[in-house]
């Protein structure tokens, strides 16, 4: 009798889900123009979706685009990646405010899976900081502290005379670019 529980509480930790419970609502606003096929799939999206986050974790990724001192993109990425099940049949209903619907469904994943998805996203964002370093490396951004990091020793004429009034004109243009 023991050896049979040892073994039932041993498979149950090995195919162990992660169970969560979503609600999705959806405004008629929002439905305006779909059927009523639409409406609940775009609810079940919503409601995996939040699943998904909640599983999973999000990975944000933001990036920055400035030339000049304007502000040329500004964008926010958000990934979830994994592999959602409903258990169940999800529940449609009315929602609270006069126009609402929603849908309240019961979703899993597994452990395999979310090991799966961890190594998938790990893969992705490895893909991603790749091609920021390549895209950093092609295209140098030249700021103002750029501009003033200007070495007043390279290329200079082997004549001593020429040679101090070129640092000279050099160290006079770093000052200039510091009012600039």
């Amino acid at each position: 009798m023991k050896v049979l529980l040892f073994m039932l509480v041993l498979l149950s930790s090995v195919w162990a889900d992660k169970v969560v419970t979503k609600t999705a609502f959806i405004n008629a606003s929002d439905a305006k123009g779909k059927s009523l096929v639409q409406v609940r799939e775009t609810l079940l999206i919503r409601a995996k979706r939040a699943a998904a986050s909640e599983i999973f974790g999000d990975y944000i990724n933001s990036s920055t685009v400035i030339e000049s001192g304007k502000l040329i993109s500004d964008e926010i990425n958000s990934i979830v990646n994994g592999v959602i099940h409903i258990k169940g049949d999800p529940q449609y209903s009315n929602g609270k405010n006069f126009g609402d619907m929603q849908v309240r469904a019961t979703m899993y994943a597994t452990d395999r899976e979310m090991v799966q998805a961890k190594k998938r996203l790990e893969k992705i964002v490895a893909q991603q900081r790749a091609a920021k370093r390549q895209a950093h490396k092609a295209a140098p951004v030249v700021t103002p502290k750029a501009k003033k990091r200007v070495n007043c020793s390279d290329n200079l004429p082997s004549d001593p005379v020429k040679r101090q009034q070129a640092v000279a004109e050099c160290e006079m243009n770093k000052f200039d670019a510091d009012f600039e």
